[in-house]
């Protein structure tokens, strides 16, 4: 009787993470979050990520990717608002790096700070101080370190030589 309601525990825990994948992808840890939320065991729901791991529906390097690349390509971040948007996912540091490396490799910052560089440029007449230091701080909110803002800002006329 108890292996019964233990095997029907699993399938409703099974049922849950299904439907909470279905929606979109997660990562192992969100996934193990949500269930717990939901009060299901600890161990139950351990063995239930493990078994969607094997079979392949949860994979944090792809989770990883999509979600980097998302964030790179729509909404153009840079390397520091990725890291902190990704923190609540719980990727290890060697995926994450291993993912915003190649991800980076296919959408350069360079090339990403020079359109949001031209994109604001569009809407401001005059290339005052206070625009420049405006600009400056989008593309430090965007996640984009000065090291990478500073020589783009130099070539397309934002800073005196």
């Amino acid at each position: 009787m108890e292996a019964i309601e233990l095997q029907e525990g699993i399938a409703r825990i099974r049922h849950s993470a299904l439907h909470l994948l279905s929606y979109r992808m997660r990562s192992k840890a969100e996934l193990s979050q949500r269930l717990l939320q939901k009060k299901f065991g600890v161990n139950q729901v351990a063995s239930v990520i493990d078994e969607l791991e094997k079979k392949g529906y949860l994979n944090d390097r792809e989770f990883a990717a999509v979600f980097v690349r998302d964030r790179v390509k729509n909404k153009k971040l840079g390397p520091v608002a990725v890291r902190n948007e990704i923190v609540r996912h719980q990727i290890s540091p060697e995926i994450l790096e291993e993912t915003m490396e190649d991800i980076y490799q296919e959408f350069p910052q360079e090339v990403l700070i020079s359109s949001i560089i031209e994109k604001r440029s569009n809407k401001i007449k005059d290339k005052t101080v206070k625009e420049r230091k405006r600009l400056i701080d989008h593309l430090k909110r965007k996640g984009y370190l000065w090291s990478a803002i500073q020589p783009i800002m130099a070539v397309s006329g934002w800073l005196e030589p």
